[in-house]
C-alpha cells in the first residue's frame, strides 16, 4: 500500500512538474562569484535609502529602477554590460532627484505630492482621450493602478 501511495504521490508531482515549463536555468547553480540581477538592484536601493536618510528606500521604487537595470544588464557588448551596476545607479540617483518629492509621504497630498500627480495625469487623460478616461472610471481602474507604470 505504502509504495503505492508513493507511487501516486510521485506520479502526481511528476505531471505538475511536465505541465508547468521552466527554463534549465532558472535552477541552474550560478557560477563563482557571479550574483543574480536581483541582488545587484537590491543593492543599488540599498545604497540610494543609505545615501538619502530623508527619503530611504518607499515602496514603488523597484518599478523606478528595474526597466533602468535591465537596459544596461542587457546590453549586447560585454563591456558595456560590465558597467550596468555603475550606470544603473548614476541614472536612478538623476531620475529619483526629479520624482523625489513622489516618494516622500508627508508630501502626498500637497498638489507637488504623488496624489496631486495623479489628478493632473487623470484630468490629461480625460481631456486628451475621453473614451479612454470614462472607460478606465467604469472600470473603477483609477490613476494610483496605472500611473506609476
Amino acid at each position: 500500500m505504502r509504495q503505492n501511495l508513493n507511487y501516486v504521490f510521485g506520479h502526481g508531482v511528476l505531471l505538475i512538474a511536465l505541465s508547468v515549463k521552466k527554463a534549465p536555468e532558472d535552477y541552474a547553480p550560478m557560477p563563482e562569484g557571479s550574483e543574480a540581477h536581483w541582488e545587484v538592484v537590491e543593492r543599488i536601493l540599498f545604497l540610494y535609502a543609505k545615501l538619502n536618510p530623508g527619503q530611504g528606500y518607499v515602496q514603488g521604487m523597484n518599478e523606478i529602477i528595474g526597466p533602468i537595470y535591465y537596459s544596461f544588464a542587457c546590453n549586447p557588448d560585454s563591456e558595456w554590460r560590465g558597467h550596468a551596476e555603475a550606470d544603473c545607479f548614476f541614472c536612478f540617483t538623476n531620475l529619483m532627484g526629479e520624482i523625489r518629492d513622489f516618494f516622500i509621504k508627508s508630501l502626498d497630498e500637497a498638489e507637488c505630492g504623488i496624489n496631486g500627480m495623479m489628478c493632473k495625469l487623470g484630468e490629461q487623460l480625460k481631456s486628451r482621450d475621453s473614451a479612454v478616461w470614462f472607460r478606465l472610471h467604469d472600470q473603477e481602474l483609477y490613476p494610483q493602478y496605472y500611473s506609476f507604470r
